[in-house]
């Protein structure tokens, strides 16, 4: 059977010309449909990355394409073949073009990853806008459904985002993520990965300037200076290189933040790990972070000198030409020891945040306004008289929800009061508490269980909240060794109280083995890193902890029980099925099978 299925547009997905065929042929209950198209019951996935043999036979007289084209020219299979290694790209080919066998988003780990998926699927107003005016129904282009990719490649504006293609005809949508838009569009860094994810659609093989799966990493990293001296790999300087280049934001949401906590992060396994595939959006970033450095110095600057730095004012908006330096910068430390810039335009009117900038641009990275200033007002104010919501104006411009509506509030209007001495030193007690249940955790832990109550503290009592943060740090430094003997001893009682509780359960039972016991007792007690800290859990664990042998011998005590119980003459068989043990090749266990036969012989003849 032929399908009538419509000759696709430039640039559109598979996923979308299936939309609008099913809708040209009004097709309420899709699932037949699809069934029919791909030759299978398995509905695919949206990227589509599956075997298209089915699917090429039937729109032959329609498209005249074959599997491997269709896969192509209209799905996301380049951009993850090109990053592969030859054989399973050559895999991933063959099983598009048969009919059975091993899906091919399998053989390429479409969906083996730590990269956040797009929860729906993405569009951009004005490519819509282009499809309306040249009189076609909007499609979905394949470009704008990579992971990674937030703004539109050709007219540079963010994507809106639907969870389901039918909410479009409602209006409901959201901004993917909003408030850091706005910022990625004047990172030159994000704009550049997002233009090599786009690039590697339209390539069937790598090119020699990908790096790719088969990229000596280690060696390239080498030739970059992040590799010490003993052979290691500098895990620390690559991964602060990653989140000042690219912005915290972006990588958090694309799911390949980075925390100083993690072991082993992504960047150093994938320097390491040789013939482990991992997702392109990794190869990209890593790959681009790396050619912009060189083995004599960072291009990305950790540390700027206030009085000498020279950064370019990141309003858009601002009526002073690009590329103006701002006149003020100033330099503090978060709780965590971090260096974070301030910086203001006299100008203009913004003050804004960053984490430092770009080398040999100049342009601040990971940039959060804080005031938005006269200019930024005046844009909303000009665009709120065309008659745009405020929604509208915040999608525009890249705000965060409701800044537009508080960027335009009378000047006449009361400010928040200060705290009162009393409110201070109850957000002081609540602090303290907090601090005390997130022990031995610290003030990061405490920010991000209150971050309202933090944020209060930042703003009204920055001077006590600094102090109390070294304060505790000392404290700690000093308190640590008793804190983790008093948890010793407490945790060994849970410890004990658990090991009794599963050894008396019934009728059910549990073998009480050190996973089993730590588990009752909910308690995580036997990973490496503390097990040395906590020597009288080790020791319980190891006395409570029962054998194999010791759990079949407790089972054939109480199946002996249930037999008498229910006055069932006591054998070898069905002492042996009524506890669950096909063979006995312990000497042990045999000789308490005997013991309990002739237990019950004894009782029998009394």
């Amino acid at each position: 059977m032929s399908v009538a299925m419509p000759l696709p547009y430039d640039g559109e997905s598979l996923y979308s010309v299936i939309a609008r065929y099913l809708e040209a042929a009004n097709i309420t209950a899709p699932t037949f449909a699809l069934n029919t198209l791909f030759g299978t019951v398995a509905r695919p996935k949206k990227e589509l990355i599956c075997s298209l043999a089915e699917f090429s036979r039937q729109t032959d007289l329609a498209w005249g394409l074959s599997a491997l084209e269709i896969a192509q020219r209209y799905t996301v299979a380049p951009y993850y073949a090109v990053y592969s290694t030859q054989s399973r790209r050559t895999a991933a080919y063959a099983a598009i073009t048969a009919r059975d066998g091993i899906a091919p988003a399998v053989i390429l780990q479409v969906n083996k990853s730590p990269v956040a998926r797009n929860a729906g699927l993405r569009y951009c107003p004005r490519c819509a806008m282009e499809d309306v005016l040249e009189g076609r129904r909007p499609c979905w282009r394949r470009v704008h459904q990579l992971p990674g990719v937030f703004i539109c490649p050709y007219h540079r504006v963010p994507l809106l985002s639907v969870r389901d293609p039918r909410a479009t005809k409602s209006g409901v949508y959201r901004l993917d993520p909003a408030e850091h838009v706005s910022s990625w569009r004047r990172n030159a860094e994000v704009q550049t990965a997002m233009e090599i994810s786009a690039d590697a659609l339209v390539r069937s093989e790598p090119q020699p300037h990908l790096r790719s799966a088969e990229t000596e990493w280690l060696q390239l990293a080498a030739d970059r200076g992040f590799v010490k001296a003993n052979g290691y790999v500098d895990t620390e300087a690559i991964v602060n290189g990653l989140t000042e280049m690219y912005g915290g934001a972006y990588l958090e949401a694309t799911g390949l933040d980075m925390s100083r906590l993690q072991p082993n992060p992504w960047p150093a396994r994938l320097i390491r790990c040789r013939n482990v595939a991992f997702h392109p959006l990794q190869y990209i970033l890593l790959g681009n972070f790396l050619e912009r450095c060189d083995n004599t110095a960072r291009r990305i600057r950790a540390d700027l000198a206030p009085s000498k730095a020279r950064v370019v004012c990141p309003n858009q908006y601002a009526s002073h030409p690009a590329g103006h330096i701002i006149d003020h910068i100033r330099t503090s430390r978060t709780i965590a020891g971090k260096s974070r810039y301030h910086g203001h335009c006299r100008c203009c009117g913004i003050h804004f945040t960053f984490s430092g900038c770009s080398a040999d641009t100049n342009i601040p990275n990971d940039v959060q306004v804080t005031q938005y200033g006269k200019d930024l007002c005046g844009a909303v104010q000009t665009m709120r008289n065309e008659g745009l919501s405020f929604p509208a104006i915040e999608r525009a411009m890249g705000l965060p929800p409701r800044a537009a509506r508080r960027m335009l509030q009378r000047p006449d209007e009361k400010p928040r009061a200060r705290p009162t001495r009393e409110q201070l030193l109850e957000w002081r007690c609540e602090w303290k508490e907090l601090l005390r249940s997130v022990a031995p955790e610290g003030h990061l832990a405490a920010a991000m269980r209150n971050k309202y109550l933090y944020n209060r503290l930042c703003q009204y009592d920055k001077e006590w909240l600094t102090q109390c943060a070294a304060r505790y740090e000392n404290l700690k430094n000093q308190n640590v060794a008793s804190e983790w003997a008093r948890r010793d001893q407490a945790y060994k009682i849970r410890l004990q109280r658990a090991a009794a509780t599963i050894l008396s359960a019934g009728p059910s039972l549990v073998r009480a083995s050190k996973v089993a016991i730590a588990a009752k007792a909910g308690l995580s007690v036997r990973r490496m890193s503390i097990r040395h800290k906590l020597p009288l859990c080790d020791a319980v664990l190891a006395e409570l902890a029962e054998s194999a042998e010791e759990f079949q011998v407790r089972r054939l005590e109480a199946a002996r029980q249930t037999l008498v119980t229910a006055d069932i003459p006591v054998t070898r068989w069905k002492l042996l099925r009524q506890a669950g043990i096909s063979r006995v090749k312990n000497t042990a266990v045999a000789a308490t099978v005997d013991r309990l036969i002739d237990r019950h012989s004894q009782s029998q003849s009394d």
